[in-house]
């Protein structure tokens, strides 16, 4: 990896969570009683010029092959709320029991565009409008990024090779190289 001087650039990252819980019984008489519980647990991570935490292992973004400026432009969101009923009731002098239970879940996960915009709109100026491609194939960073003080030191090194038939070829290597680089739309 060649490094480049006054290339480096440094991103906060963030990530916010909060769990709740809470249960009531209402005590009807000796033998019957009701109980409401609920639980919850939103969580945010990323928005305006922050990085994702990654929510399903709590780390950091790995490397990042894209444009700087499409980073901390997305926001995930997810939150999940329980809330649980039950009824507990004695009859015939405490012979029959009965227990009744019933529950609601709810799950919300996405990641949007931090600066609010929706999912098709195309027409106005936020970043759901903005279209992303990545590009698979290695090439140098000056091919999609002007990198101060890259100058030469991301110019392709020439080297003695064989081709297929065995025949000698000069190659290129990319001291720059970069490969699945993104360029348009936010990154997550």
């Amino acid at each position: 990896m060649t490094h480049i001087p006054e290339a480096d650039k440094q991103y906060f990252a963030d990530a916010r969570s909060f769990q709740y819980m809470g249960k009531l019984t209402y005590l009807i008489n000796p033998d019957h009683n009701v109980s409401v519980s609920i639980t919850g647990t939103p969580t945010s991570t990323g928005g305006t010029g922050k990085l994702a935490i990654d929510p399903r292992s709590g780390g950091l973004p790995g490397a990042r092959v894209a444009r700087p400026g499409a980073f901390g432009l997305t926001e995930t969101l997810s939150s999940t709320t329980a809330v649980n009923m039950k009824y507990a009731g004695a009859f015939a002098d405490k012979k029959i029991l009965l227990d009744v239970n019933a529950g609601y879940f709810h799950q919300l996960a996405s990641t949007l565009p931090s600066d609010g915009s929706t999912p098709g709109d195309i027409t106005g100026d936020g970043l759901a409008g903005l279209s992303r491609a990545t590009y698979v194939f290695e090439r140098s960073i000056t091919d999609f990024e002007d990198v101060p003080g890259a100058g030469t030191l991301c110019d392709p090194i020439p080297y003695p090779s064989e081709d297929e038939d065995g025949n000698p070829i000069t190659a290129e290597a990319l001291p720059c190289a970069v490969n699945n680089y993104s360029v348009g739309g936010p990154a997550c």
